[in-house]
């Protein structure tokens, strides 16, 4: 296991994503308008900051026990290879493909905490717009925690609660406490 970086700039840029001919590449591919923007701050508006931020918190906690680092002081890592506070995969399709989407993320950036958070924030503001979950806080956790794809698949094969896995519908239910 790596220890985790303590410099920005020894990360890389993603090779995928294009650069406008005007600016240098944004090496985390991160949407320009969330770089310089402090975290609490990136939400929708559509479901406002305090909703947004304590779904966030709801996340962390489920998902690393609202901790980045383990005992040993190493980023944390899930057993698929889900990185840091928010456990986020590496190069993931943070965004479903929508302009501005996150993709190509490597670990080495997910290693950082603010941008692990940061990555997480856009991420879920981009599950939470997609037309099939339509800002449902439910339908939203669902496809955190198993993926946009295979949530999508569970809804058209009839939205059977039964079917989903022991580990979702714990998180749901952990969902029903704080929402």
């Amino acid at each position: 296991m790596a220890e985790p970086i303590s410099l920005i700039k020894d990360i890389e840029p993603n090779p995928n994503m294009p650069v406008p001919k005007d600016k240098p590449m944004n090496p985390y591919s991160i949407p320009e308008k969330y770089e310089n923007i402090a975290l609490n701050k990136i939400y929708p508006e559509k479901i406002g900051q305090e909703k947004f931020n304590k779904l966030v918190e709801f996340i962390k906690q489920q998902e690393s026990n609202n901790k980045h680092l383990n005992k040993k002081g190493f980023v944390k890592i899930g057993d698929a290879g889900e990185v840091g506070i928010m456990q986020l995969k590496p190069l993931g399709n943070f965004g479903g493909g929508k302009g501005g989407s996150l993709t190509g993320i490597r670990r080495p950036i997910l290693e950082n905490e603010d941008l692990n958070e940061r990555i997480g924030r856009i991420h879920l503001i981009n599950i939470l717009g997609n037309s099939i979950i339509n800002y449902d806080i439910p339908s939203t956790i669902m496809a955190w925690n198993r993926g946009l794809g295979k949530h999508k698949k569970w809804i058209v094969a009839g939205k059977d609660k039964k079917k989903l896995p022991n580990i979702t519908q714990k998180y749901l239910k952990a969902l029903e406490k704080v929402f």
